[in-house]
């Protein structure tokens, strides 16, 4: 798990969804600007998504302190085709997640990247502070 820190706890002004090329929000404090990112063209018969523990814009008003990273993968050995798990081509799906927790001085926001897919076509995963690339993951 990576923590990303800010130099200091500034309140939550405006949380705005990203455009066409990339699925996300960018959210700005008084003094930082964050964006969220996930890549969101299709390559192939991958399938990726976003979701969220709450509304985002219930983070608006409170401090922002830190933002936990936490990458993890894992195979899925059952298909059910009326699900959203998908087969690709008979090959195994790899449902891969970026798990972000948003901790601010109430309770924290977790914002999920996934992308279900065949080990072929991955998603990059960017968080942007301030223009600057601090993490890069693929999903």
């Amino acid at each position: 798990m990576k923590t990303l820190e800010f130099d200091s706890i500034n309140e939550i002004i405006e949380i705005e969804d990203l455009d066409d090329e990339w699925l996300g929000y960018c959210i700005k404090t008084e003094k930082d600007t964050i964006e969220f990112k996930l890549w969101n063209g299709s390559s192939c018969c991958e399938k990726f998504y976003m979701d969220t523990s709450d509304v985002m814009n219930s983070l608006l008003g409170n401090k922002l302190i830190s933002c936990d990273i936490d990458v993890e993968d894992c195979d899925l050995s059952v298909f059910d085709p009326k699900s959203d798990v998908h087969e690709c081509n008979g090959a195994m799906i790899y449902n891969e997640r970026v798990i972000f927790k948003i901790n601010t001085d109430n309770d924290p926001v977790y914002l999920v990247f996934g992308n279900i897919h065949n080990g072929y076509y991955s998603h990059r995963c960017e968080v942007i502070l301030n223009g600057n690339c601090v993490c890069e993951s693929w999903v």
